[in-house]
């Protein structure tokens, strides 16, 4: 729990990853239940995990501090009795605390008491692990429970037969034109303002900026529209991207970008390099380990310049070259290896050491 309603095929993956292994996986949302985690647990046989992924859905009231306090002990609560009926607790760690938020310190009082009932925490990468250790205080054993499993590909969630040239043709464009793509849900953290500014300062015409997915608010959906006005080179879709026309979208881009001021783990750089597409990304959490060698033009967050550099760069690459290194590299992490990893930290009393990799697919 939870498991998005669109979108997001994480845990439909992991759960077919585990099946293979003979897991039985039931997935649920609850976040209107007064107890959700406890119904989906005391309604059905005891599980021996409860895998919970994304917390924030269950923290969170909108304008209402106090309930959100409430909603806080509920959680927390669940966990506590869950403990005591003899489930195990494992939370893959997607983010350290809310994008959106609006004070740090409470979200992060209450992901401390989380993790500390908890008998396994989930990271993608060495650089999470080391931010959520410190982010939640967790030192000796509890930081040893912090383990990172790699984030599986998404070679076969999108099944798509639409050829490059169709896709391209789609949207009208030419064969030497460079296509620049920033795909999915558009929320302010993501930095799409700031890749419009950096594209329009480049006078290059082969360069082309697709922008695609539904904003989280009207405002910001206003706010890229101003931007892009009146610049032909940009084409934006802000809406909802059905999951069949997905694949259109990658096919027709030379090279995602990530331009993300906050990041931990991104799904969306995933799906990019498993469509093999060249990728520009900050050197934020988890993005520079997980990008192929010589797969990505990583710059500075920090840098002014960064952005607009890398995208310079990146009208002079190989990018076909970049692409075909990040579909090799990412597709290593099958999601039965991936599923395989998740069963040893679930199952095993002591589960595997902090930081060891992911096995080879078939070795339980």
């Amino acid at each position: 729990m939870p498991v998005p309603r669109q979108g997001n095929p994480y845990q439909h993956e992991l759960a077919r990853g585990l099946a293979a292994h003979g897991v039985m996986v039931r997935m649920a949302r609850g976040y209107w239940h007064v107890l959700p985690f406890l119904q989906q647990v005391l309604r059905r046989n005891r599980p021996d995990v409860f895998h919970l992924h994304w917390t924030q859905p269950y923290l969170y009231w909108p304008r209402s501090g106090r309930l959100s306090g409430l909603l806080a002990w509920r959680l927390t609560f669940q966990l506590r009795v869950m403990r005591r009926l003899g489930v195990r607790i494992v939370w893959t760690v997607h983010n350290i605390a809310a994008h959106e938020r609006r004070e740090l310190e409470p979200e992060l009082r209450v992901s401390r008491r989380i993790a500390r009932l908890c008998d396994a925490l989930i990271v993608h990468c060495e650089a999470a692990r080391r931010l959520a250790i410190e982010a939640l205080q967790l030192a000796g054993p509890a930081a040893e429970r912090v383990v990172v499993v790699p984030h599986g590909h998404y070679m076969a969630a999108y099944p798509s037969t639409v050829r490059r040239s169709e896709a391209r043709q789609s949207f009208g464009f030419a064969g030497d034109e460079r296509v620049f793509l920033l795909l999915g849900a558009l929320r302010g953290y993501k930095g799409t303002s700031e890749l419009i500014a950096a594209v329009r300062r480049l006078a290059d015409p082969r360069l082309r900026l697709l922008i695609a997915g539904k904003p989280f608010t009207a405002q910001l959906a206003e706010e890229i529209h101003a931007a892009a006005a009146g610049d032909e080179r940009i084409l934006t879709r802000l809406e909802f991207i059905a999951e069949e026309d997905i694949p259109r979208f990658l096919r027709a881009a030379d090279c995602a970008v990530v331009p993300f001021r906050d990041v931990l783990t991104s799904g969306s750089l995933v799906l990019a390099m498993s469509f093999g597409l060249a990728v520009i990304a900050p050197r934020l959490g988890c993005l520079p380990e997980t990008v192929a060698p010589h797969g990505a033009l990583l710059y500075d967050p920090a840098d002014a310049a960064g952005l607009d550099t890398a995208l310079e760069a990146a009208l002079a690459a190989d990018l076909a070259a970049l692409g075909a290194r990040n579909r090799e590299h990412i597709g290593r992490f099958d999601w039965v290896r991936v599923a395989d990893a998740t069963i040893r930290l679930a199952y095993e009393p002591e589960g595997p050491a902090a930081g060891a990799p992911a096995p080879a697919a078939g070795s339980r």
